[in-house]
């Protein structure tokens, strides 16, 4: 796994990534203002609020109506299904791109990069729950609402860990660059 990463965290695959994981945060946004129109207001994906309880979702879904279910149904069930596999690889592989130039190619803590599998499960178990409320609206239950912001919780948490790392990481190889130049 260690050779795999140091392989392929080149330009080549993190700008192809890259591509794909904006092209799908450029359909969210289309979908979002298309619900934010039906809705006569803007409105946020579920995916993006920090928590809910049941009494939000029920709102929010009262609020897009069955037109803009179907659009957060659309955008949940087939582009955020997608997504994962361009954000995630797309970190994993600038993570084992940082951690080679400070650590060698050979090194164990390239293993560091997948870090980013965690948000990956917790954005999946997200979705699953998501699509659940959305198709049992509006027999949605409190349980699927405490489920759905349990996993939005440990999704941000992660997210918020893996930016930092992010940063951290740039900081680190940029140093040891400059460092090495001098």
């Amino acid at each position: 796994m260690i050779q795999l990463l140091a392989r392929i965290s080149n330009w080549k695959f993190i700008l192809f990534f890259f591509l794909a994981t904006a092209f799908l945060l450029y359909l969210f946004i289309q979908g979002q203002n298309e619900m934010s129109a039906i809705a006569g207001e803007s409105v946020t994906l579920i995916d993006l609020w920090k928590s809910y309880d049941l009494a939000r979702i029920n709102a929010f879904f009262e609020q897009i109506k069955p037109e803009g279910r179907a659009i957060h149904q659309r955008l949940t069930g087939v582009e955020d299904m997608v997504f994962p596999f361009a954000y995630g690889p797309l970190f994993i592989l600038v993570f084992a791109f940082f951690l080679k130039g400070i650590f060698g190619n050979d090194s164990k803590w390239l293993l560091l990069a997948l870090f980013p599998i965690w948000t990956m499960g917790a954005d999946y178990m997200e979705n699953f729950n998501t699509l659940e409320m959305l198709k049992s609206f509006p027999k949605t239950t409190e349980a699927m609402a405490n489920k759905g912001s349990f996993y939005t919780e440990m999704k941000n948490l992660s997210s918020l860990i893996r930016n930092v790392l992010f940063v951290l990481l740039g900081i680190t190889w940029i140093v040891k660059k400059v460092k090495y130049r001098s």
